[in-house]
Formats: C-alpha cells, structure tokens, sequence
C-alpha cells in the first residue's frame, strides 16, 4: 500500500469544511466523511475492490462535532495505511465519533462561541464598530486551526489520538469559558441599560456594582447548568422591561 503525502492530507484538510455538506437523517455525515477521505483512500488502495470496499465501510453511520472530526479522520487515514481490519477500523470510529460530539458541542458550542460572543458585545458596547467582525474572525480561525490540529495529530498518532484528546480537558476548560461568558453578559447587558437610563455620579457606580453582582449569579447558574445564550436573553427581556418602567 503507498504512503499518504502531505498533499493528500492537505486535500483531506480543505474536504473537511464540507463534512456536513450532503448530511442525511439516516447516515448524518457519512457521505461527508468518505468524501473527506477520498484522496487519502485512493493514494492508498487505488483502484479495484480494495477501494470499493474501503468507500463501502465510511458510507455507514457517522456523526461527530465537525471541529474534532478532524482527529478521527486523521486516525482512521493512518490505520487504512497500515492496513488495519475492517472491523477495528469500524470500531474505533463507533468508539470515538461520540466523544468527540460531546467535547466539541461543550467546548466550541456552549464554550467559545458564548464567550466570544459576549467578549464582541462588550467591544460594541465601547463603541468598536468592527466587533461582529471581530467575532467572525476569531471564531472561524478556532474552528479552522482546531481542525488542522487534529487532523495532523490523529494521522500521527492513530487510535492513540484518543487519549490525546482526553488529555486537553476539553470539559473545565469549556466550564472557564462558560464562567467568562456569562460574566460579560451580565456587566455588559447592566451596563448598557445604566447608560440608556442616563445614569450618573453616584447611581453610575450604582449600576456597575448591580452588573458585577449580576455577572457573579450568573455564572454561579452556568455552573450549576445554565446555558448562558438564555441567561442572555432573560438578563436582556428584565432590562428591557426595566428601562420600559423607568
């Protein structure tokens, strides 16, 4: 079997922002997957019933986070290159595709994007126009360097690329993220109906230790399980009733 070049990789890379692409209810991201891996299959079986087979077997059932799919991709390119069984090939991907889904929706859904979001909210509220810009940027570069990363550490490290993934602690980190988010929104969203009050002197002090004390029940409820988008939106309807009443 041939080895799999840097440029099959490269291909495989600029395949996986389409992962999603021709997902199903029946099969979710399968058609995704045998397509991402493509160039990578073809270097190694070539033609033939090698190649059909191959297809044949990442045409069933697959659905992980599209960030850290990456990392299953990678590892499974390395054990079709070293011509592992079918069957373990199969029940690595059964093994690590859901993992993968939780750490992914906690870390870059519930996590980063909150985070990132209340961290562009609060540049808006300071008067930076290219905040939503700012957002965009930062989190299309999370998602697009999270899947270099892992791409490249599951090719280099096959099925072991599991116990990389469990040594990031994907979960605390996200929890931090999540503390973070939730504190900005509360300082921000107070902040900003102090300001459409035409708060001043002394009730403007007033209002920063009300959006402090907010931030702190915030992010004691995200800890507990609360998701901070609808911390957000029930932070926001209280202020918006608040100003009304003012």
């Amino acid at each position: 079997m041939a080895r799999v070049g840097r440029g099959d990789l490269a291909r495989c890379y600029v395949r996986s922002l389409a992962l999603q692409a021709a997902w199903s209810f029946d099969a979710m991201q399968s058609v995704g997957f045998a397509f991402v891996l493509e160039p990578a299959l073809r270097r190694i079986h070539h033609t033939g019933a090698p190649l059909r087979q191959a297809f044949e077997r990442h045409l069933e059932f697959f659905n992980t986070h599209p960030f850290l799919a990456s990392a299953v991709i990678g590892a499974v390119v390395r054990m079709e290159e070293e011509g592992a069984p079918a069957e373990e090939i199969r029940r690595f991907k059964n093994a690590l595709m859901g993992p993968c889904g939780a750490l992914g929706d906690s870390f870059f859904w519930a996590g980063a994007k909150p985070a990132l979001v209340a961290a562009a909210a609060a540049l808006a509220w300071l008067g930076a126009g290219w905040a939503p810009w700012a957002f965009v940027a930062a989190f299309g570069t999370l998602g697009l360097a999270s899947r270099a990363v892992w791409l490249v550490r599951g090719y280099r490290l096959g099925p072991a690329v599991a116990e990389a993934l469990a040594r990031v602690g994907f979960l605390g980190k996200a929890q931090r993220l999540k503390d973070a988010a939730a504190a900005l929104t509360g300082l921000v969203l107070a902040a900003a109906v102090g300001r459409a009050l035409g708060a001043e002197g002394a009730a403007r002090w007033l209002w920063i230790g009300g959006a402090v004390l907010v931030s702190m029940v915030l992010a004691e409820g995200v800890r507990r399980g609360l998701r901070p988008e609808w911390a957000a939106v029930a932070l926001g309807t209280a202020c918006l009733g608040l100003g009304m009443w003012w």
